[in-house]
C-alpha cells in the first residue's frame, strides 16, 4: 500500500506569493478562455487532479507543468513575451560558458 507524498518543507512567503500570482492567472485566462479544466490539462499533459493543484499554487507540482499552463495560456513569464524570454535564456546561456569553468581536482598520490 502507498502512503500520501508528505512534504514538510516549507517555502518563503515569496514563494508562496509567486505561486498564489501564477495559479490565478492560470485559472484567470483558463476561464476567459473558455476552457474547462478537463481541456487545459489534456493540453499540459496532466490530470484534472494535478490542474486543480495548479489552481491552487500547490509547491508540490512540477514547475515545468506551471510553465507549461502559463505558456499555453499566452501569461507572460519572466516580464516578457516568449521571443524575450528566448533572447534572456540565449545570453545567459552564453554569458555562463563565459565564466571560469570550475577546475577539477587532480588526487595527489603521496604513499611513499
Amino acid at each position: 500500500m502507498m502512503s500520501k507524498r508528505t512534504d514538510k518543507r516549507t517555502q518563503s512567503a515569496l514563494v508562496r506569493a509567486v505561486l498564489m500570482t501564477l495559479s490565478a492567472e492560470i485559472t484567470r485566462n483558463r476561464k476567459r478562455r473558455g476552457f474547462s479544466q478537463d481541456d487545459l490539462a489534456q493540453r499540459v499533459g496532466c490530470s484534472r487532479n494535478t490542474l486543480r493543484a495548479i489552481e491552487a499554487g500547490r509547491p508540490t507540482v512540477e514547475i515545468g507543468l506551471f510553465l507549461e499552463a502559463a505558456v499555453l495560456l499566452d501569461i507572460p513569464l519572466l516580464g516578457g513575451d516568449a521571443r524575450n524570454i528566448r533572447l534572456r535564456g540565449d545570453y545567459a546561456q552564453r554569458e555562463s560558458e563565459l565564466l571560469p569553468q570550475p577546475r577539477s581536482v587532480t588526487e595527489i598520490f603521496d604513499d611513499f
